[in-house]
Protein backbone atom coordinates (compact mmCIF):
# COMPACT_ATOMS: atom_id res chain seq x y z
CA UNK A 1 0.00 0.00 0.00
CA UNK A 2 2.82 2.42 0.86
CA UNK A 3 4.53 1.80 -2.47
CA UNK A 4 1.31 2.52 -4.36
CA UNK A 5 0.85 5.79 -2.51
CA UNK A 6 4.45 6.76 -3.25
CA UNK A 7 3.81 6.02 -6.89
CA UNK A 8 0.79 8.34 -6.89
CA UNK A 9 2.87 11.07 -5.26
CA UNK A 10 5.61 10.73 -7.85
CA UNK A 11 3.09 10.70 -10.69
CA UNK A 12 1.83 14.01 -9.31
CA UNK A 13 5.37 15.33 -9.68
CA UNK A 14 5.61 14.08 -13.26
CA UNK A 15 2.26 15.51 -14.35
CA UNK A 16 3.08 18.78 -12.58
CA UNK A 17 5.85 19.18 -15.16
CA UNK A 18 3.45 18.53 -18.06
CA UNK A 19 0.22 20.20 -16.83
CA UNK A 20 -1.07 20.86 -20.33
CA UNK A 21 -1.05 17.19 -21.31
CA UNK A 22 -3.82 14.58 -21.03
CA UNK A 23 -4.81 11.42 -22.86
CA UNK A 24 -8.16 13.03 -23.66
CA UNK A 25 -7.56 16.78 -23.40
CA UNK A 26 -10.43 18.99 -22.25
CA UNK A 27 -11.24 22.43 -23.62
CA UNK A 28 -9.19 24.22 -20.94
CA UNK A 29 -5.45 24.88 -21.22
CA UNK A 30 -4.48 23.20 -17.92
CA UNK A 31 -5.47 19.53 -17.94
CA UNK A 32 -6.84 17.24 -15.26
CA UNK A 33 -4.29 14.41 -14.54
CA UNK A 34 -2.30 16.21 -11.83
CA UNK A 35 -5.44 17.30 -9.99
CA UNK A 36 -7.07 13.88 -10.23
CA UNK A 37 -3.96 12.30 -8.72
CA UNK A 38 -3.85 14.89 -5.93
CA UNK A 39 -7.46 14.21 -4.97
CA UNK A 40 -6.76 10.46 -4.94
CA UNK A 41 -3.96 11.09 -2.44
CA UNK A 42 -6.25 13.25 -0.29
CA UNK A 43 -8.89 10.49 -0.29
CA UNK A 44 -6.16 7.97 0.58
CA UNK A 45 -5.12 10.11 3.55
CA UNK A 46 -8.76 10.37 4.61
CA UNK A 47 -9.17 6.59 4.71
CA UNK A 48 -5.88 6.25 6.60
CA UNK A 49 -7.06 8.87 9.14
CA UNK A 50 -4.09 11.07 8.18
CA UNK A 51 -6.12 13.96 6.81
CA UNK A 52 -5.52 16.97 9.05
CA UNK A 53 -5.72 20.64 8.13
CA UNK A 54 -4.28 23.66 9.88
CA UNK A 55 -6.18 26.95 10.13
CA UNK A 56 -4.74 28.35 6.91
CA UNK A 57 -5.73 25.21 4.98
CA UNK A 58 -9.24 25.30 6.46
CA UNK A 59 -9.57 28.90 5.27
CA UNK A 60 -8.11 27.84 1.90
CA UNK A 61 -10.74 25.09 1.57
CA UNK A 62 -13.46 27.47 2.77
CA UNK A 63 -12.70 30.15 0.17
CA UNK A 64 -12.35 27.43 -2.49
CA UNK A 65 -15.89 26.24 -1.78
CA UNK A 66 -17.26 29.79 -1.52
CA UNK A 67 -15.93 30.59 -4.99
CA UNK A 68 -18.39 28.05 -6.42
CA UNK A 69 -21.54 29.93 -5.37
CA UNK A 70 -20.30 33.45 -4.60
CA UNK A 71 -22.52 35.15 -7.19
CA UNK A 72 -24.60 38.32 -7.06
CA UNK A 73 -27.98 37.21 -8.48
CA UNK A 74 -29.06 40.74 -9.49
CA UNK A 75 -25.86 41.45 -11.42
CA UNK A 76 -24.64 40.11 -14.73
CA UNK A 77 -22.26 37.17 -14.53
CA UNK A 78 -21.03 34.29 -16.62
CA UNK A 79 -21.15 31.16 -14.48
CA UNK A 80 -19.35 27.99 -15.46
CA UNK A 81 -18.33 25.16 -13.14
CA UNK A 82 -15.13 24.65 -15.12
CA UNK A 83 -14.13 28.25 -14.33
CA UNK A 84 -14.85 27.93 -10.62
CA UNK A 85 -12.64 24.93 -9.79
CA UNK A 86 -9.38 26.89 -9.78
CA UNK A 87 -8.98 27.43 -6.03
CA UNK A 88 -10.22 23.96 -5.09
CA UNK A 89 -7.81 22.28 -7.50
CA UNK A 90 -5.06 24.59 -6.29
CA UNK A 91 -5.83 23.44 -2.74
CA UNK A 92 -5.30 19.82 -3.80
CA UNK A 93 -1.86 20.56 -5.28
CA UNK A 94 -0.88 22.62 -2.23
CA UNK A 95 -2.02 19.84 0.11
CA UNK A 96 0.08 17.15 -1.57
CA UNK A 97 3.30 19.14 -1.98
CA UNK A 98 3.18 20.67 1.50
CA UNK A 99 3.15 17.15 2.96
CA UNK A 100 5.12 14.94 0.59
CA UNK A 101 7.73 17.25 -0.96
CA UNK A 102 10.52 15.71 1.12
CA UNK A 103 9.90 12.16 -0.13
CA UNK A 104 9.40 12.69 -3.85
CA UNK A 105 11.63 10.85 -6.29
CA UNK A 106 13.60 13.57 -8.10
CA UNK A 107 13.88 11.37 -11.20
CA UNK A 108 10.20 12.00 -11.97
CA UNK A 109 10.90 15.73 -12.00
CA UNK A 110 13.97 15.25 -14.21
CA UNK A 111 11.91 13.12 -16.61
CA UNK A 112 9.41 15.95 -16.94
CA UNK A 113 12.16 18.46 -17.69
CA UNK A 114 13.58 16.15 -20.35
CA UNK A 115 10.16 15.60 -21.97
CA UNK A 116 9.54 19.34 -22.19
CA UNK A 117 12.97 20.00 -23.64
CA UNK A 118 12.71 17.16 -26.16
CA UNK A 119 9.22 18.16 -27.30
CA UNK A 120 10.39 21.76 -27.81
CA UNK A 121 13.22 20.61 -30.07
CA UNK A 122 10.87 18.33 -32.04
CA UNK A 123 8.37 21.18 -32.39
CA UNK A 124 11.14 23.46 -33.67
CA UNK A 125 12.59 20.96 -36.15
CA UNK A 126 9.34 19.37 -37.34
CA UNK A 127 6.51 21.85 -36.61
CA UNK A 128 3.88 20.28 -38.89
CA UNK A 129 4.57 16.80 -37.55
CA UNK A 130 4.41 18.04 -33.96
CA UNK A 131 1.14 19.89 -34.46
CA UNK A 132 -0.41 16.80 -35.98
CA UNK A 133 0.52 14.38 -33.21
CA UNK A 134 0.19 16.79 -30.28
CA UNK A 135 -3.46 17.40 -31.08
CA UNK A 136 -4.08 14.02 -29.45
CA UNK A 137 -2.84 15.12 -26.00
CA UNK A 138 -2.76 18.95 -25.91
CA UNK A 139 -5.69 21.29 -26.38
CA UNK A 140 -5.55 21.76 -30.15
CA UNK A 141 -7.10 25.21 -30.59
CA UNK A 142 -4.57 27.07 -28.44
CA UNK A 143 -1.68 25.02 -29.78
CA UNK A 144 -2.63 25.72 -33.38
CA UNK A 145 -2.83 29.44 -32.71
CA UNK A 146 0.64 29.48 -31.17
CA UNK A 147 2.33 27.05 -33.48
CA UNK A 148 3.75 29.54 -35.94
CA UNK A 149 7.52 29.35 -35.56
CA UNK A 150 8.14 32.92 -36.60
CA UNK A 151 8.59 35.67 -34.02
CA UNK A 152 6.94 33.73 -31.17
CA UNK A 153 8.44 30.30 -31.50
CA UNK A 154 7.46 26.86 -30.21
CA UNK A 155 5.29 25.66 -27.35
CA UNK A 156 6.40 22.04 -26.93
CA UNK A 157 4.22 20.33 -24.31
CA UNK A 158 2.62 23.63 -23.30
CA UNK A 159 -0.46 25.28 -24.73
CA UNK A 160 1.48 28.27 -26.08
CA UNK A 161 5.08 29.62 -26.12
CA UNK A 162 4.61 31.92 -23.12
CA UNK A 163 3.48 29.01 -20.97
CA UNK A 164 6.57 27.06 -22.00
CA UNK A 165 8.61 29.96 -20.62
CA UNK A 166 6.71 29.69 -17.33
CA UNK A 167 7.51 25.99 -17.15
CA UNK A 168 11.20 26.67 -17.89
CA UNK A 169 11.32 29.19 -15.06
CA UNK A 170 9.61 26.71 -12.75
CA UNK A 171 12.11 23.97 -13.63
CA UNK A 172 15.06 26.24 -12.88
CA UNK A 173 13.78 27.51 -9.55
CA UNK A 174 12.61 24.13 -8.28
CA UNK A 175 15.95 22.66 -9.33
CA UNK A 176 17.66 25.34 -7.24
CA UNK A 177 15.52 24.35 -4.26
CA UNK A 178 16.52 20.70 -4.76
CA UNK A 179 20.17 21.74 -5.02
CA UNK A 180 19.95 23.70 -1.76
CA UNK A 181 18.44 20.63 -0.09
CA UNK A 182 21.32 18.48 -1.46
CA UNK A 183 18.89 16.30 -3.41
CA UNK A 184 20.54 16.87 -6.78
CA UNK A 185 24.15 17.48 -7.78
CA UNK A 186 25.48 20.67 -9.32
CA UNK A 187 25.90 19.01 -12.71
CA UNK A 188 22.22 18.02 -12.66
CA UNK A 189 21.28 21.58 -11.73
CA UNK A 190 23.36 22.96 -14.61
CA UNK A 191 21.74 20.41 -16.96
CA UNK A 192 18.28 21.68 -15.97
CA UNK A 193 19.31 25.33 -16.36
CA UNK A 194 20.72 24.68 -19.84
CA UNK A 195 17.60 22.82 -20.90
CA UNK A 196 15.45 25.65 -19.55
CA UNK A 197 17.49 28.21 -21.49
CA UNK A 198 16.97 26.13 -24.61
CA UNK A 199 13.20 26.08 -24.06
CA UNK A 200 13.08 29.84 -23.50
CA UNK A 201 15.19 30.48 -26.60
CA UNK A 202 13.01 28.28 -28.80
CA UNK A 203 9.80 29.83 -27.44
CA UNK A 204 10.87 33.34 -28.54
CA UNK A 205 8.11 34.57 -26.23
CA UNK A 206 8.25 37.94 -24.48
CA UNK A 207 6.60 36.34 -21.47
CA UNK A 208 9.26 33.62 -21.41
CA UNK A 209 12.18 36.01 -21.71
CA UNK A 210 10.94 38.24 -18.89
CA UNK A 211 10.28 35.28 -16.63
CA UNK A 212 13.71 33.80 -17.22
CA UNK A 213 15.44 37.14 -16.72
CA UNK A 214 13.74 37.19 -13.30
CA UNK A 215 14.89 33.62 -12.63
CA UNK A 216 18.53 34.33 -13.49
CA UNK A 217 18.59 37.59 -11.52
CA UNK A 218 17.07 35.76 -8.54
CA UNK A 219 19.65 32.99 -8.74
CA UNK A 220 22.40 35.58 -8.41
CA UNK A 221 20.71 37.64 -5.68
CA UNK A 222 19.56 34.77 -3.46
CA UNK A 223 22.55 32.46 -3.96
CA UNK A 224 25.26 31.91 -1.36
CA UNK A 225 27.92 33.36 -3.65
CA UNK A 226 30.32 35.92 -2.26
CA UNK A 227 29.71 39.59 -3.05
CA UNK A 228 32.47 39.83 -5.65
CA UNK A 229 31.21 36.65 -7.34
CA UNK A 230 27.69 38.07 -7.52
CA UNK A 231 29.12 41.27 -9.00
CA UNK A 232 30.97 39.31 -11.69
CA UNK A 233 27.88 37.30 -12.57
CA UNK A 234 25.78 40.47 -12.76
CA UNK A 235 28.41 42.04 -15.00
CA UNK A 236 28.37 39.00 -17.28
CA UNK A 237 24.57 38.98 -17.27
CA UNK A 238 24.53 42.71 -18.13
CA UNK A 239 26.98 42.30 -21.02
CA UNK A 240 25.00 39.41 -22.51
CA UNK A 241 21.76 41.37 -22.01
CA UNK A 242 23.11 44.45 -23.81
CA UNK A 243 24.45 42.34 -26.67
CA UNK A 244 21.18 40.48 -27.17
CA UNK A 245 18.83 43.43 -26.70
CA UNK A 246 20.67 46.38 -28.23
CA UNK A 247 23.52 45.08 -30.42
CA UNK A 248 22.19 41.97 -32.17
CA UNK A 249 19.07 42.60 -34.21
CA UNK A 250 17.32 39.31 -33.52
CA UNK A 251 13.61 39.19 -34.45
CA UNK A 252 12.52 37.60 -31.16
CA UNK A 253 9.51 39.15 -29.45
CA UNK A 254 11.13 38.78 -26.02
CA UNK A 255 14.19 40.80 -27.05
CA UNK A 256 12.04 43.34 -28.88
CA UNK A 257 9.98 43.92 -25.72
CA UNK A 258 13.11 44.46 -23.63
CA UNK A 259 14.30 47.00 -26.21
CA UNK A 260 10.96 48.81 -26.08
CA UNK A 261 11.00 48.82 -22.27
CA UNK A 262 14.21 50.87 -22.20
CA UNK A 263 13.62 53.05 -25.24
CA UNK A 264 9.89 53.72 -25.00
CA UNK A 265 8.48 52.71 -21.59
CA UNK A 266 5.13 54.42 -22.19
CA UNK A 267 4.55 52.23 -25.22
CA UNK A 268 5.70 49.16 -23.26
CA UNK A 269 3.28 49.60 -20.36
CA UNK A 270 0.19 51.10 -21.98
CA UNK A 271 0.22 50.44 -25.72
CA UNK A 272 1.79 47.02 -26.24
CA UNK A 273 -1.20 44.71 -26.07
CA UNK A 274 0.25 41.84 -24.05
CA UNK A 275 1.70 44.04 -21.29
CA UNK A 276 -1.17 46.54 -21.21
CA UNK A 277 -3.78 43.81 -20.76
CA UNK A 278 -2.02 42.52 -17.65
CA UNK A 279 -1.75 46.03 -16.21
CA UNK A 280 -5.39 46.79 -17.02
CA UNK A 281 -6.47 43.65 -15.14
CA UNK A 282 -4.55 44.71 -12.02
CA UNK A 283 -5.89 48.26 -12.22
CA UNK A 284 -9.44 46.94 -12.52
CA UNK A 285 -8.92 44.87 -9.35
CA UNK A 286 -7.37 47.77 -7.42
CA UNK A 287 -10.03 50.30 -8.38
CA UNK A 288 -12.82 47.79 -7.81
CA UNK A 289 -11.91 47.73 -4.13
CA UNK A 290 -11.23 51.48 -3.99
CA UNK A 291 -14.65 52.19 -5.52
CA UNK A 292 -16.35 50.32 -2.66
CA UNK A 293 -16.69 46.79 -3.97
CA UNK A 294 -14.79 45.46 -0.97
CA UNK A 295 -16.56 42.11 -1.16
CA UNK A 296 -16.03 41.87 -4.88
CA UNK A 297 -18.51 41.76 -7.73
CA UNK A 298 -19.28 38.05 -7.61
CA UNK A 299 -17.95 35.02 -9.46
CA UNK A 300 -18.01 35.35 -13.23
CA UNK A 301 -18.56 39.12 -13.10
CA UNK A 302 -15.19 40.33 -14.43
CA UNK A 303 -16.21 40.54 -18.08
CA UNK A 304 -19.26 42.70 -17.17
CA UNK A 305 -17.71 45.15 -14.69
CA UNK A 306 -14.16 45.75 -15.94
CA UNK A 307 -14.91 48.55 -18.42
CA UNK A 308 -17.28 50.27 -16.00
CA UNK A 309 -14.60 50.22 -13.28
CA UNK A 310 -12.03 51.72 -15.67
CA UNK A 311 -14.54 54.39 -16.74
CA UNK A 312 -15.27 55.41 -13.12
CA UNK A 313 -11.51 55.63 -12.47
CA UNK A 314 -11.05 57.78 -15.61
CA UNK A 315 -8.63 55.21 -16.98
CA UNK A 316 -10.48 54.21 -20.14
CA UNK A 317 -8.25 56.42 -22.29
CA UNK A 318 -5.05 55.14 -20.69
CA UNK A 319 -4.99 52.12 -22.97
CA UNK A 320 -5.70 51.48 -26.62
CA UNK A 321 -9.29 50.77 -27.64
CA UNK A 322 -8.29 47.16 -28.35
CA UNK A 323 -7.00 46.67 -24.79
CA UNK A 324 -9.91 48.55 -23.22
CA UNK A 325 -12.45 46.35 -24.98
CA UNK A 326 -10.68 43.25 -23.68
CA UNK A 327 -10.09 44.47 -20.13
CA UNK A 328 -12.69 41.99 -18.90
CA UNK A 329 -10.55 39.02 -19.91
CA UNK A 330 -8.54 36.89 -17.49
CA UNK A 331 -5.11 38.48 -17.93
CA UNK A 332 -4.06 38.11 -14.29
CA UNK A 333 -5.31 35.56 -11.76
CA UNK A 334 -4.69 38.05 -8.95
CA UNK A 335 -6.68 40.67 -10.82
CA UNK A 336 -9.53 38.31 -11.65
CA UNK A 337 -10.08 36.90 -8.17
CA UNK A 338 -9.66 40.25 -6.42
CA UNK A 339 -12.28 41.78 -8.71
CA UNK A 340 -14.67 38.87 -8.17
CA UNK A 341 -14.13 38.03 -4.48
CA UNK A 342 -12.74 41.30 -3.12
CA UNK A 343 -10.96 41.51 0.23
CA UNK A 344 -11.86 37.90 1.03
CA UNK A 345 -9.43 36.75 -1.63
CA UNK A 346 -6.88 39.45 -0.77
CA UNK A 347 -6.87 38.29 2.85
CA UNK A 348 -6.30 34.69 1.77
CA UNK A 349 -3.60 35.81 -0.67
CA UNK A 350 -1.71 37.69 2.06
CA UNK A 351 -2.07 34.86 4.59
CA UNK A 352 -0.78 32.13 2.28
CA UNK A 353 2.14 34.23 1.01
CA UNK A 354 3.26 35.16 4.53
CA UNK A 355 2.98 31.63 5.92
CA UNK A 356 6.70 30.86 5.57
CA UNK A 357 10.05 31.30 7.30
CA UNK A 358 11.14 34.20 5.03
CA UNK A 359 14.57 32.75 4.40
CA UNK A 360 16.27 33.50 1.08
CA UNK A 361 15.08 30.34 -0.63
CA UNK A 362 11.49 30.87 0.49
CA UNK A 363 11.49 34.49 -0.66
CA UNK A 364 12.91 33.47 -4.04
CA UNK A 365 10.31 30.76 -4.69
CA UNK A 366 7.41 32.86 -3.45
CA UNK A 367 8.52 35.82 -5.56
CA UNK A 368 8.16 33.53 -8.57
CA UNK A 369 4.62 32.61 -7.49
CA UNK A 370 3.82 36.30 -7.16
CA UNK A 371 5.14 36.92 -10.67
CA UNK A 372 2.94 34.13 -12.05
CA UNK A 373 -0.18 35.56 -10.40
CA UNK A 374 0.50 38.98 -11.95
CA UNK A 375 0.64 37.52 -15.45
CA UNK A 376 -1.64 35.46 -17.64
CA UNK A 377 -1.03 32.17 -15.86
CA UNK A 378 -4.23 30.53 -14.67
CA UNK A 379 -4.92 30.03 -10.97
CA UNK A 380 -4.88 26.34 -11.96
CA UNK A 381 -1.19 26.53 -12.96
CA UNK A 382 0.43 23.92 -10.63
CA UNK A 383 3.83 25.68 -10.26
CA UNK A 384 2.07 28.62 -8.57
CA UNK A 385 0.87 26.38 -5.73
CA UNK A 386 3.99 24.19 -5.68
CA UNK A 387 6.26 27.17 -4.97
CA UNK A 388 4.01 28.15 -2.04
CA UNK A 389 3.67 24.59 -0.74
CA UNK A 390 7.36 23.64 -0.61
CA UNK A 391 8.14 26.85 1.32
CA UNK A 392 5.13 26.61 3.64
CA UNK A 393 5.70 26.68 7.40
CA UNK A 394 4.56 23.05 7.60
CA UNK A 395 7.83 22.13 5.83
CA UNK A 396 10.19 25.01 6.56
CA UNK A 397 9.62 25.02 10.32
CA UNK A 398 11.13 21.54 10.52
CA UNK A 399 14.09 22.24 8.21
Amino acid sequence: MVLKKILLINLVVLFSTIPYVAVFPLSSDIQYPVFLLCFLIIIWDLFENKLSLNRLEIFFLFISLISFFYVFPFSEFDYSISKRVGLLFGFAVFYVYSRYWKIINVNFFLTGVFLNSLSSVIHYLFPEFWIEISNFFIRSIVLDAASQTGSRGVSGLSAEPGFLGGMAGFFSILAYALLMESRIQKKTFIFIILNSILMVYLSKSGNAYFIFAFVLAGLIIFSDLKIYQKFLFFLLFLVIFILLVFIFDLPFRGLILFRILFTNPEYFFFIDDSIAMRISSLLVAFHSVIQGNIFGNGAGSLAYVAQEILDKANLSNLFSVWVYERSGGVWSSLGQYTTELGVIFLLFYILIFTNTNFKKLSIYLRSFSLLLSLGTFSILFPPFWIMLAVTDKRLTSSS
